[in-house]
């Protein structure tokens, strides 16, 4: 997708794509470290935040799962760092169908994302002297059909 040779990119992956807010308590900042490490030890000059269409972190997010439905529910403590966007979107977008809603939210949390990565000391000094730049993506997939031969998953 973009061309790149093994080594030119570091990426980190998590549900729903996103990133948490720094210096507020929500668990392992595995994240922040990861970014931290990118941009102070590596020297990179790019963030992309990509998210995607037909996301299950944002769904599961949009459908109203809480933290405590299960006991140890990392899914939902970790996707709630997207719930302000949850609630912009429910306000903004009343009479709209839950598939609109969850593209709405998908796109919402990469630019959340984006404002957490500003909020970053390291990121914001590195910005401000113009040495990183910050992305936000959103790629749209679409989905006719999926063949599986274990039948574990449907679309």
């Amino acid at each position: 997708m973009l061309g790149c040779d093994p080594g030119d990119l570091f990426t980190t992956r998590n549900i729903a794509n996103l990133v948490p807010p720094p210096n507020e308590v929500i668990g392992p900042q595995g994240i922040l470290a990861a970014i931290q490490f990118a941009v102070d030890d590596l020297n990179v000059e790019r963030i992309i935040v990509l998210g995607h269409s037909q996301c299950g972190g944002i769904r599961a997010l949009m459908q109203g799962r809480s933290v405590g439905e299960r006991p140890a529910d990392y899914v939902s403590r970790w996707i709630d760092i997207a719930a302000p966007v949850r609630e912009l979107v429910l306000r903004q977008l009343p009479h709209a169908s839950p598939e609109e809603r969850c593209r709405a939210c998908e796109q919402a949390s990469i630019l959340m994302s984006l404002k957490n990565l500003k909020r970053m000391e390291n990121v914001a000094s590195r910005l401000e002297e113009g040495s990183l730049a910050l992305h936000g993506w959103y790629f749209d997939m679409i989905f006719d059909q999926v063949a599986t031969d274990s039948g574990c998953c449907s679309w």
